[in-house]
């Protein structure tokens, strides 16, 4: 597998930690791999198994350094995992057959600072739940809206849990759950909505679809309200990262119809293309982002430019009413 910066490989920012940690996606010719990356350093977490295509992909990373991935065993079953650096922790289906569960995948999505893990989980009747998995007290499994498919995506330090569910109509929607309980948050009016971000104020940030499932806004749910985001000009918009201070990021099309990263403050939706110097705008086009810290640091992705490559970033923007236009 080639080196992070081969002009053959694409990297992907996923989630960051205090310190500015992040955990990464890299993708190459031979391969992919989940990255723990330093602002100097990327570690990869190791693979299940390692064939002619080896698979991880990174789901996590807490302020402890922990990285929450998924790969493929050598039966090619794929299982989220927990990785400390030295030991990995398989993190294995929901233990409705034979084997315990063996044989039943898992993905894994979010990571908190108890060392708490979701993902969305498969048993052998084929059904996927979201689960919440800890080391020591094994997969709980969180149900769903009232259909047949549930899927978690992100969970704060308090143990709460954001994700997307399948309902009795078949719609999908947002949902939060705590203490055993799943609450839809129900939709910008449209049949459709993902909660993919919460943070320890319990402020649930995701995307929905309007009246008419046409366009799709990204949301802020807190206290039973939804509120849509402004826009960058276009149909379609989706948030995924919250910090203790409210700031959100995400990606949205613009009046062009190109996918940007934006953060919002509380007050503006800014588009992180205007918060580079203008070397960097001629030489990145910031075209999402997924995690933010309580520094303002974010985990984002940019296209280069003049070759096309994608690559994980790390931004430091400044405040987001200073640079609106």
């Amino acid at each position: 597998m080639g080196p992070p910066d081969d002009p053959f490989n694409d990297t992907s920012a996923v989630a960051i930690n205090r310190v500015g940690d992040t955990a990464v996606d890299f993708y190459g010719p031979y391969g992919s791999s989940g990255l723990h990356c330093t602002r100097t350093l990327c570690t990869a977490v190791p693979p299940l198994y390692i064939p002619h295509w080896p698979y991880v992909s990174a789901g996590g990373i807490n302020d402890a350094g922990l990285m929450l991935a998924t790969s493929a065993d050598t039966a090619y079953n794929t299982h989220a995992l927990t990785y400390d650096g030295s030991t990995s922790t398989r993190i294995y289906g929901f233990p409705d057959d034979y084997c315990g569960g063996c044989d039943n995948d898992s993905y894994g999505y979010g990571l908190n600072n108890l060392g708490q893990a979701v993902g969305s989980a498969f048993g052998k009747d084929g059904r996927e739940r979201g689960f919440i998995w800890q080391a020591g007290v094994g997969m709980q499994e969180l149900g769903t809206l009232g259909g047949s498919v549930s899927v978690a995506r992100a969970i704060n330090d308090h143990g709460d849990v954001v994700g997307y569910a399948s309902t009795a109509s078949g719609a999908t929607h947002g949902f939060f759950y705590r203490r055993g309980r799943m609450l839809d948050v129900g939709t910008l009016g449209g049949s459709w909505a993902q909660a993919m971000g919460i943070n320890d104020a319990r402020q649930v940030v995701g995307c929905s679809t309007l009246e008419g499932d046409q366009e799709s806004r990204a949301f802020v749910y807190a206290r039973g309200t939804m509120t849509a985001l402004p826009t960058l000009g276009g149909g379609s918009a989706c948030a995924y990262g919250i910090n203790m201070s409210g700031v959100i990021v995400g990606a949205a099309s613009t009046a062009a119809e190109e996918t940007h990263g934006f953060v919002y403050d509380g007050a503006h939706t800014v588009d992180l293309n205007n918060q580079l110097s203008a070397e960097d705008q001629a030489k990145w086009l910031i075209i999402g982002a997924n995690a933010v810290n309580h520094r303002g640091m974010i985990a984002a992705t940019g296209q280069n430019r003049a070759n096309g490559v994608v690559r994980a970033l790390l931004l430091r923007p400044r405040p987001a009413a200073a640079v609106q236009n």
